[in-house]
């Protein structure tokens, strides 16, 4: 899963639980005009690994490229901003955790570890307060990446049997080995 599917997964999210309609929950930091109405904001803020990543080969035949398998959690912290009138409601509302916000996450293997508490940020715009909250959503992960490498078919190597004498051999992989 690439960070972008990952964020809009979470985006989506915040739309089932605030109710608001999936076009108002942007991506934080967007150059694009902001909706005129209530609306939320999701930036990805930190992402740490937890544990170490297993790493594992697939089973096939050795006729090409290998994949590399690597699992791993991660913990993905987002801070979540809502502008306009209402938008510390909005944190209160995306603090419930509804059963089908959870489903949701479930479905689509993300769990929600951590949310912080909301925090109103007021500011004035164009002359005017404007109403503005946060608050910051922790969600846990478990990805798996599949790599592709090369197999080694043929190793070269030298062996010194004592100071006399050299031995040279080359070991090449038969595929029909099993």
């Amino acid at each position: 899963m690439t960070q972008d599917d990952f964020e809009k997964l979470v985006r989506k999210y915040v739309a089932l639980e605030t109710g608001l309609d999936s076009s108002l929950v942007i991506p934080g930091n967007d150059n694009n005009p902001s909706p005129s109405e209530l609306y939320a904001s999701v930036l990805l803020i930190d992402m740490e690994q937890q544990g170490t990543n297993s790493i594992r080969f697939d089973e096939g035949a050795v006729e090409g490229d290998l994949d590399v398998l690597i699992n791993g959690n991660h913990i993905h912290k987002f801070s979540v901003q809502f502008y306009q009138n209402g938008a510390f409601e909005m944190c209160k509302a995306l603090k419930v955790q509804t059963p089908k916000g959870q489903q949701y996450l479930a479905k689509e293997g993300l769990t929600l570890i951590n949310t912080t508490k909301a925090r109103r940020l007021d500011a004035i715009v164009s002359s005017l307060w404007e109403e503005r909250a946060v608050l910051e959503l922790t969600i846990g992960v478990s990805d798996t990446v599949t790599q592709e490498t090369q197999a080694i078919r043929e190793v070269d190597f030298t062996l010194n049997m004592s100071a006399e004498k050299d031995l040279t051999t080359n070991i090449e992989v038969d595929n029909n080995d099993t």
